[in-house]
């Protein structure tokens, strides 16, 4: 605790499972100003403090944001009670860098989509070991986990001990697949319960058109790997299915993909067109799912891996050939393209030679 002239007037030490002490010791300075460092664990005491707060009139009360308060992230000399004492300084003097607290709403939505996000990366784990098992065999099929997909896993001939973890592994795939469900439905009850002014932005939301552009580079439409990519609309509705004229084996085309202004760019990493895995990129009408363009890099070289990455804004695709070899070895490079013309007006190498991606 500092004064105005952040001379030091006290020093406390409290346990967080005494909260009546806290409470206490902030009662007996009023009024007072205070500020807790935004880290993980904060809102609890934000929670217990706040009707202090406005019973005793301070004057400020709120998170500090961590990453501004770069003299206590980067000091060499670290300890609580060093650090106390600089945000309390930083406080005397009215500098200290808020952080944004969202609402117990907000905070209540983030809880719910976290999970949501979490038992869907858990889904994936499981789905990730069960083809993984399978590749043993020679035995991975597209349609995996299907009704029918599921029916031959549960026939697939394997050993014991492979039959053994792939029926526990169905089990937590069932068992997250119930909590995936679960947790939607949580959330759209969550946006029935909205407050007027968050009920009338999500009906706002709703009515404005949007197009979501996904990447599937393992599709097989045009043969093993060949990739694909998908157009949906803002209601989830799939709008189109996009694959590349003279797709072919291990193109993955879908590996990196962009949208803007109408205009879908789809980078395919593998394609030969230039040499093995010399890589090719394309630009589609958005609305329509209609190719406008194939984009292939003049001066392309097999390895070079031209789609691995991808972007557009307004006309202009960017597209990253990362094992480019203008510079040195995967030094790598960028070429720029009007997606309007398939024109290419600019060809960027990396000036770090010796950056390898691997």
């Amino acid at each position: 605790m500092v004064n105005q002239e952040r001379d030091v007037l006290d020093r406390k030490r409290f346990s967080c499972s005494a909260p009546e002490r806290i409470v206490a010791f902030f009662e007996s300075i009023q009024p007072f100003q205070a500020v807790v460092e935004a880290t993980a664990g904060y809102e609890w005491l934000l929670a217990l403090l706040d009707p202090l707060a406005d019973r005793l009139a301070a004057r400020r009360w709120g998170p500090a944001h961590p990453r501004k308060m770069r003299i206590i992230a980067e000091s060499t000399r670290k300890s609580d009670k060093l650090d106390a004492q600089m945000l309390a300084e930083f406080l005397a003097l009215d500098m200290i860098p808020q952080s944004y607290r969202p609402s117990k709403r907000e905070r209540a939505h983030r809880v719910l989509v976290r999970q949501r996000r979490y038992v869907s990366g858990r889904i994936t784990a499981v789905r990730n070991k069960i083809r993984r098992i399978l590749s043993n065999y020679n035995a991975d099929r597209e349609d995996l986990f299907t009704e029918a997909g599921l029916e031959y896993l549960s026939k697939a001939s394997v050993v014991e001990a492979d039959r053994f973890v792939i029926e526990r592994l169905i089990a937590e795939f069932h068992m997250y697949m119930q909590q995936l469900k679960a947790a939607d439905k949580r959330l759209a009850e969550f946006a029935t319960e909205a407050p007027a002014r968050e009920a009338e932005a999500r009906a706002i939301l709703s009515t404005i058109p949007g197009v979501v552009a996904v990447g599937a580079p393992g599709d097989y439409d045009n043969g093993v790997k060949s990739g694909s990519a998908y157009l949906f609309d803002a209601s989830g509705a799939q709008i189109a299915k996009l694959l590349p004229n003279g797709g072919a084996d291990l193109d993955r085309f879908g590996i990196s993909i962009a949208i803007d202004s109408g205009v879908v760019a789809v980078g395919a990493r593998g394609d030969d067109d230039n040499g093995t895995n010399s890589g090719s990129a394309y630009v589609f009408n958005a609305f329509t799912g209609a190719q406008i363009a194939k984009l292939l890099p003049s001066g392309g070289a097999a390895s070079d891996f031209f789609g691995w990455s991808i972007a557009i804004n307004n006309v202009v695709v960017v597209v990253g050939a990362n094992w480019d070899q203008d510079n040195g070895t995967w030094s790598g490079s960028a070429y720029l393209f009007s997606a309007s013309t398939a024109s290419r007006p600019r060809h960027t190498a990396s000036r770090d030679a010796s950056r390898a991606i691997r």
